[in-house]
C-alpha cells in the first residue's frame, strides 16, 4: 500500500518492477541461508514480489477510479481525508477482489515452495511422489483444491485480524535468523564466481577484484545460459498464454 502511494515516481516503479520480476522460488533460495527452511523463508519469498505486484495494481486501480466524488469534499480536506472519503469507497470492491485473488495465488505459490523443502502441502506432495506413495498424492491435491475453493467461507473481514495475530504468534516461534549467514551471503556468496575462485580453492575465502575475469565470465554465462534461458522463457510464456486464451474462449463459447 505504501509503495502504491509513491508509484508515480520513477524510482518506486523501478523498485516494484525489480521486486516482482524475481520469482518466489528464487527469493526462497536467497533467504534459505539466512532463515533456513522455516515459514519465515516462505513469507519473505512470497511477500517481497507480491509487494511489487500490489503496488502496481493498487496504483492503477486508484488512477482509473471515478474522481467525481472529490469535488463534493470540503475545500480544506487533506490528502488522507480525500483518499479515505473520496477514493477508497470507490475502489474498495476492486481492491478487495484483487486481494482475494492474490491470496489464492499465494496459496498456490506456497504449495510450489514446498518442492524445495518448505513445510507446505507441496513438500508432502513432492515427498509422496518421490517415495512412490502415489495413493497419497491425489489426497494432497484435493486438499489444496478444497483449501482454495473454500476461501469464501473462512476468509471473513471480521476474522482477518484474528488470523494475522495467530499467524504472527505461530511464526514467531520459528524465526532463527543467522546474522553470520546473512553477512556472509551479502559480502561473499553473492559475488561473481571469478572474484571468489582463488580464495575458495586456497581455503582463505579472500576476494579478488579481477574485473577482466568477471567480464569474460559474464559474457560466457550470457552466451551459454542466460540468452537461451530468456528465449525459452519467452517462448513457453507465449505458448501458455495463447493456449489458456484459446481454452478460455472455447469454454466461454460452450
Amino acid at each position: 500500500c505504501i509503495l502504491s502511494v509513491f508509484f508515480s515516481f520513477a524510482p518506486a516503479r523501478l523498485l516494484c518492477a525489480g521486486l516482482r520480476s524475481i520469482h518466489e522460488i528464487f527469493w526462497a533460495f536467497l533467504f534459505l541461508p539466512v532463515v533456513g527452511l522455516t515459514p519465515v523463508c516462505g513469507i519473505l519469498a512470497i511477500g517481497i514480489p507480491y509487494a511489487g505486484v500490489f503496488a502496481k495494481v493498487y496504483a492503477e486501480i486508484r488512477q482509473e477510479a471515478d474522481q467525481s466524488t472529490l469535488p463534493g469534499l470540503p475545500p480544506g480536506a487533506g490528502r488522507l481525508s480525500r483518499f479515505c472519503y473520496g477514493v477508497l469507497p470507490v475502489i474498495w470492491y476492486d481492491v478487495k477482489s484483487y486481494t482475494s485473488y492474490r491470496l489464492e495465488c499465494a496459496l498456490r505459490s506456497s504449495a510450489v515452495l514446498g518442492f524445495i523443502g518448505l513445510p507446505t502441502l507441496g513438500f508432502h506432495l513432492e515427498t509422496a511422489i518421490r517415495e512412490g506413495r502415489y495413493s497419497e498424492a491425489p489426497a494432497l491435491l484435493y486438499a489444496l483444491y478444497l483449501l482454495i475453493a473454500s476461501l469464501r467461507y473462512w476468509i471473513r473481514p471480521r476474522l482477518v485480524i484474528a488470523y494475522v495475530v495467530a499467524s504472527f504468534a505461530y511464526v514467531s516461534t520459528e524465526v532463527h535468523l543467522s546474522w553470520a549467514n546473512l553477512t556472509n551471503f551479502l559480502t561473499y556468496e553473492i559475488l561473481p564466481w571469478p572474484m571468489r575462485r582463488e580464495g575458495y580453492y586456497e581455503g582463505t575465502g579472500e576476494v579478488t577484484f579481477a574485473l577482466a575475469d568477471v567480464w569474460n565470465w559474464a559474457l560466457e554465462l550470457a552466451g551459454t545460459e542466460v540468452l537461451e534461458g530468456m528465449w525459452n522463457t519467452l517462448v513457453l510464456t507465449q505458448i501458455a498464454l495463447v493456449g489458456t486464451g484459446i481454452f478460455a474462449l472455447m469454454a466461454y463459447a460452450a
